[in-house]
């Protein structure tokens, strides 16, 4: 009898389980390619962690807390580990690439890793109370710009790529609880100008927005009102901006002008992508990427499937040339 109740009990639980794979799918993150036509899905393999694309889209460098790997965009089923930071927790911040080199944020400070050599360079030395964030590279790789927070002080300094001469070019009081935020630093005209976003406090005399400030601080000017995206996207010929915004994706031109709303988008945390040819856009609603030309036309979905996500601060889509989508999608593993 009580082996009877046993099978019992495990003919039960098998059923039980089964429904619940059933009804409860499990998803992973899978790096995926997929042409801009909905076609030639792939599913390379699963992926914890984020990516960032080098400007000649022959580099692609996966991250997480601590460590980074160069993958091959041509063979993205593997990879090769760059650095290893060891067993420490969330060291990695904001990385930006450019072709050369990475610049990063790690415990507050700035640091770059070349790509070729793997050799660290420690650019900040700033202390206990102060967070640098948000690098910027300029296109000729001379330049980095980044953002230091304190209690009292958002500010935006940049110096050599090496760490020589900071120059602080903009200041503004943190007031209140809700403290004053710069991000998402773009070098643009030929890096003599910066583009970047910051938030208010309900006291602030300073409102959000995208402002624009040349690199010796002057002209420091908002060039959209009433807007905190997370992000930026550049197009290729740094002409123009794509964010997204108050449930849409914006575009407008870098000094402000030819501000237009494309579409319709419920994701802060997806940003949009440009092909190489500035032809066509991808973005995301409701979880599901979508593909539209350049000026919002011809707007339908790339496919049926789910974004995977790791992270509300990250970009999780590059277009690897003017075909070629590298995304990430949930893929059911049970």
């Amino acid at each position: 009898m009580k082996k009877i109740v046993l099978f019992l009990i495990i003919i039960a639980t098998a059923i039980t389980v089964g429904c619940y794979e059933t009804w409860y799918p499990v998803y992973n993150n899978w790096l995926s390619t997929i042409n801009i036509d909905g076609t030639d899905l792939n599913y390379v393999r699963d992926s914890y962690g984020s990516f960032i694309l080098s400007p000649d889209r022959e580099t692609l460098i996966e991250y997480t807390a601590n460590k980074f790997w160069s993958v091959d965009p041509s063979n993205l089923s593997n990879r090769t580990l760059l650095y290893d930071f060891g067993d420490v927790n969330d060291a990695i911040d904001k990385p930006t690439i450019s072709n050369s080199f990475i610049a990063f944020c790690y415990y507050s400070d700035v640091y770059t890793l070349d790509l070729e050599t793997c050799v660290q360079n420690r650019l900040t030395y700033t202390g206990t109370f102060t967070y640098n964030r948000y690098p910027a590279i300029s296109s000729d790789e001379t330049k980095i710009a980044f953002a230091p927070q304190n209690d009292s002080l958002s500010s935006i300094v940049i110096m050599n790529s090496d760490g020589s001469e900071k120059n602080v070019i903009y200041e503004v009081e943190n007031i209140g609880y809700d403290r004053k935020h710069i991000k998402s630093i773009r070098f643009v005209s030929q890096d003599q100008v910066l583009l970047y976003v910051i938030s208010n406090s309900p006291d602030s005399t300073v409102d959000k927005g995208i402002y624009s400030i040349r690199t010796d601080g002057t002209d420091n000017h908002c060039i959209v009102e009433d807007v905190y995206p997370w992000y930026l996207t550049l197009s290729p010929n740094k002409d123009y901006i794509l964010f997204s915004d108050g449930g849409y994706i914006h575009k407008v031109n870098i000094d402000g002008t030819g501000h237009v709303l494309l579409a319709e988008s419920t994701s802060y945390y997806f940003f949009p992508s440009i092909t190489p040819d500035g032809e066509n856009i991808l973005y995301s609603h409701n979880l599901y990427a979508r593909i539209m030309n350049k000026d919002g036309t011809n707007n339908h979905e790339l496919i049926d499937k789910t974004i995977g996500l790791t992270s509300p601060f990250y970009k999780e889509s590059y277009f690897l040339n003017n075909y070629t989508v590298l995304i990430k999608l949930n893929k059911q593993i049970n």
